[in-house]
């Protein structure tokens, strides 16, 4: 119930939930990828790996003492202040990610923003927001819903015109609509969609999804390199290439977020 909500909104929404839960003595089974979320709010937790329970407990005694491997390396993932960089420790033989050194200042500048400035008829979106961000940095953008982050990051991408205010790659200004930017740069900086429902066309396989842009900005010269490198790139993003015939709703969300990372990331972009 809270996946794309900020922490305000979620907060509230879990409180609305506990509520109706002591009032009406209502039961809820609550699906969530979030640990924090289940700790808070689940009496009982069922730990779920490729469609099999390996654990049940009540709550305070799965988080205290986890009895299956699986369920200690998803606790021992949970991010925490003192222990940045932790990440879900593979089961033996899956390729281990190791954390990235710092960025140097000295990295060139890969997109800028100066005094941008996005409108919604009246309705000022976007104050004057300004930013840099260099090569291999992660620049977070943080704030409720409806505070401006995707309608930001929309109009980087060239899908959101703004009032006023300057956009700038590497390798040139970027005009304000996608429309206007050459091809070769346009390719260079691309959104993956929040709502992974809606992004990808229910009638057309998630493999056609990744082979579109290849095609479009001239990646893949023929069908078949085309449909060759889009399997590369869905494995990149840990999925099975065979899941590529399928289509969205054969896919659960997580995976549907998966093939639109891989679709970003078929025109080699940088941004």
């Amino acid at each position: 119930p809270t996946t794309g909500l900020d922490v305000v909104t979620q907060r509230g929404v879990l409180d609305l939930i506990g509520a109706l839960r002591d009032e009406l003595g209502l039961a809820a089974v609550l699906v969530s990828h979030d640990l924090g979320v289940v700790a808070h709010m689940a009496d009982e937790v069922t730990v779920l790996r490729s469609g099999s329970v390996v654990e049940s407990a009540p709550t305070r005694q799965l988080f205290a003492m986890p009895q299956d491997p699986y369920t200690r390396r998803l606790l021992a993932s949970v991010p925490r202040l003192d222990d940045a960089g932790l990440a879900l420790v593979g089961a033996a033989g899956e390729r281990e990610v190791r954390p990235k050194a710092p960025v140097p200042d000295t990295a060139p500048v890969a997109v800028s923003a100066r005094d941008l400035t996005i409108d919604y008829g009246s309705s000022r979106a976007v104050h004057g927001v300004s930013f840099d961000v260099r090569r291999g940095e992660v620049l977070a953008l943080v704030g409720e819903s409806g505070s401006g982050k995707s309608t930001l990051a929309w109009t980087l991408a060239g899908l959101r015109t703004p009032s006023g205010g300057t956009m700038t790659h590497e390798s040139g200004d970027l005009a304000r609509s996608a429309q206007k930017r050459p091809l070769a740069l346009r390719r260079r900086v691309q959104l993956v969609f929040q709502n992974a429902d809606t992004s990808l066309n229910p009638r057309r396989s998630v493999g056609d999804a990744v082979r579109r842009p290849l095609r479009f900005f001239g990646t893949a010269a023929t069908r078949t390199q085309a449909a060759d490198r889009a399997r590369r790139l869905i494995s990149d993003v840990r999925l099975d290439p065979a899941l590529a015939d399928r289509l969205p709703a054969q896919l659960s969300g997580g995976q549907r977020q998966r093939i639109g990372i891989a679709r970003a990331l078929a025109g080699d972009a940088d941004a």
